[in-house]
């Protein structure tokens, strides 16, 4: 009888137990107030680092733990485009968009500190006028700056240097039809290699355009690579022999919805080869890491995250990482570190942090969530420090910008464990596209058919010297024409 009485009581506490942990659960999964002090109060206090087991004991290691945790915004929604880590300091590209102002962008950069701390600031924009920022490379002070000038449905390009954040000069790039997509890279030779999406040659099709910027200033000619469907850049690296690569997606000369393009260059701007690579699903680059022997090439797809190309672009290694997509990857010294957006969405960490050889293979992996709907965009390190750089969303302020400073508390190796990063048996389909694509289009300014040069502020002097000369030259000439013709009536 006794024994009854305490096989009904544990059943009832039992029952108690579970009625309380639904109720929680589904608390937890359909209100975001209460989701979110759980993260915050509970989840993040008990995880507030993951941690391994030694290979030789019981005893649990932390490999990383929380240093400081910043947001930057205001009730703006600011969109994260690119962020670079120079010379100890971070820089930040993003868009800031006023919601009181029909929605209007301006181009804002920031750089901080180690710590976080904003050092410098400044927003680019004409009133009135909606700004985007695409991509952006720096060298010592100089920043250089891949933007768009939005215009009803038209878009222009918008190039410009800002020394110590100060506005130099800027490059409008304008046109008839829709210009978008810019990124840029500056070689070290001191040129801009600049690389964009455009819609200019009585096509359909939004075809890749490329230009170089001398460091003089000058443009003599675009480029235009002509496809049937539309060719989005995304990267450009610069090799050690002074060959640069753009990396992008493509759906004109591929296998599936979008495959990989590199398009390679010679130091001296002319194509070396233009290799096109993808699998019947979809796939875009979301990173590009460069190594001594090819390039390492990160993807959001779920049926492989890693392609390694050797430097002639042919595909060395596939691999895919179990846990979730690989938003970006960063190299530190012969090692590679990732992060990314978990898949479980159950988990009650959304962002991976991992770091692997130089051949991939797993050496450690953290698990973290510092806020509520959190996305990682990028990740950098050097000796004792990672920095994770994302973007978050609330309802009050909108998309904000984070940065996340972990401290490596020691160096740990993963043994006898399951990796979760492992090699994918996938046939990557490959396509050489010829050099008959290519449409050269020189600029002048007297030269407006296809593409019109133009500014904002100041053009650079050697741009604006010329310009200035061909002017003269285009009414010295159109003068003699008309003296002649008057000679001649009069005759």
């Amino acid at each position: 009888m006794n024994k009854s009485k305490i096989y009904i009581i544990l059943l009832s506490v039992l029952l108690v137990i579970q009625t309380i942990a639904l109720v929680l659960s589904n608390l937890y999964y359909n209100d975001k107030k209460f989701k979110k002090f759980v993260d915050k109060e509970i989840f993040s206090k008990l995880e507030i680092s993951s941690k391994l087991k030694k290979t030789n004991g019981n005893n649990n290691i932390q490999i990383n733990e929380i240093q400081s945790y910043r947001i930057y915004g205001n009730v703006d929604d600011d969109n994260l485009s690119q962020v670079k880590f120079e010379n100890n300091k971070l820089y930040f590209l993003a868009t800031k968009v006023n919601s009181k102002n029909q929605n209007l962008g301006d181009i804002w950069i920031f750089k901080t500190d180690t710590d976080g701390t904003i050092i410098k600031e400044t927003i680019i924009g004409e009133k009135n006028v909606n700004e985007v920022a695409n991509g952006f490379d720096i060298h010592e002070e100089n920043v250089y700056v891949a933007g768009e000038i939005k215009k009803g449905k038209n878009s222009e390009l918008w190039i410009i240097k800002l020394t110590n954040l100060s506005i130099e000069w800027d490059i409008v790039v304008k046109s008839k039809e829709i210009n978008t997509s810019p990124i840029l890279k500056r070689l070290s030779n001191g040129d801009l290699i600049v690389a964009f999406s455009t819609k200019n040659i009585n096509t359909n099709a939004i075809s890749l355009g490329v230009f170089r910027i001398t460091k003089e200033g000058e443009i003599t000619n675009i480029q235009i690579f002509i496809g049937s469907n539309r060719e989005t850049p995304l990267y450009i690296i610069e090799l050690t022999n002074g060959d640069y690569w753009i990396v992008g997606d493509s759906k004109s000369y591929g296998f599936g919805e979008t495959d990989i393009f590199v398009l390679s260059f010679d130091k001296n701007g002319e194509v070396k080869w233009f290799k096109v690579l993808g699998t019947k699903f979809a796939e875009s680059p979301s990173y590009v890491t460069q190594l001594e022997d090819g390039i390492l090439i990160s993807t959001l797809g779920k049926h492989f995250s890693l392609l390694k190309l050797n430097l002639e672009g042919n595909v060395e290694t596939v691999r895919i990482y179990l846990n979730g997509n690989i938003s970006s990857t960063f190299k530190l010294g012969t090692n590679i570190l990732s992060t990314g957006t978990i898949f479980d969405p159950y988990s009650p960490n959304n962002i991976f942090v991992f770091e692997s050889d130089i051949n991939m293979n797993l050496l450690w992996e953290e698990f973290f969530s510092f806020n509520y709907d959190e996305t990682p965009y990028s990740i950098f390190a050097n000796k004792n420090f990672i920095y994770v750089v994302g973007t978050s969303y609330n309802d009050k302020t909108l998309r904000d910008i984070w940065l996340v400073k972990l401290k490596k508390l020691t160096n740990v190796v993963l043994t006898n464990s399951i990796s979760n990063l492992i090699l994918k048996e996938i046939e990557i389909n490959q396509t050489n596209v010829g050099n008959e694509i290519i449409t050269n289009i020189p600029i002048s300014a007297t030269n407006k058919t296809v593409f019109e040069i133009d500014s904002v502020y100041s053009l650079p002097k050697s741009l604006k010297e010329r310009f200035e000369r061909e002017i003269k030259e285009n009414q010295k000439s159109k003068y003699k024409k008309t003296k002649s013709k008057t000679s001649k009536k009069n005759y």
